[in-house]
């Protein structure tokens, strides 16, 4: 793609060449802290997320991590198998960790692993939403996981998107999101 830019201080135009690509983001970003605690930061859910995070807990368990702190601040939401296959790693295998509420129906997720058995605290703020939510709320209920910060945003709601030819969006409610606790 050729661009053309425009400069304050620079006479004339001048153009750059760009070459259009997809830009893979990692969604799971973890660090190691004193004693052998885990720093791991969620910053979406992707369809990707759920495999960069069992990378993160083989390397960190390999390691010999001691326990895990779960950062969902700032975390909008979004791919919602991705929520519940994390929340698989610590509910019990079996538990229920989401439901979700259709207008005709109830889907369960359910927790498919045995949990990690490490200490856990999950950080939450007013910027974790949908997704980040269910992952929360499923950690607090099923594992007892106390959730530290603020209230987090009350989403709710799973929704959809349809994308016109046209460039035009569609976002609509699909279901209700609720915990093993019933929020």
């Amino acid at each position: 793609v050729s661009l053309l830019i425009r400069r304050s201080g620079v006479d004339q135009d001048f153009p750059v060449s760009v070459v259009r690509d997809v830009i893979p983001t990692e969604t799971v970003i973890y660090t190691e802290l004193p004693d052998d605690i885990a720093h791991i930061k969620i910053t979406e859910f992707s369809i990707a997320t759920a495999d960069e995070f069992d990378q993160a807990v083989q390397q960190l368990k390999g390691n010999g991590a001691k326990g895990i702190i779960l950062d969902l601040r700032q975390n909008s939401g979004g791919a919602i198998t991705s929520a519940v296959a994390i929340a698989s790693y610590f509910a019990g295998e079996g538990e229920r960790v989401a439901t979700l509420e259709y207008h005709d129906k109830s889907v369960e997720h359910v927790s498919d692993q045995p949990p990690l058995n490490l200490p856990v605290v999950v950080l939450v703020d007013e910027g974790s939403a949908s997704s980040s939510e269910v992952l929360a709320g499923a950690l607090r209920d099923t594992a007892r996981i106390p959730l530290i910060g603020q209230q987090t945003y009350g989403k709710g709601v799973a929704q959809r998107t349809l994308l016109f030819k046209d460039g035009s969006v569609l976002k609509y409610t699909v279901s209700e999101m609720i915990t093993p606790g019933g929020f």
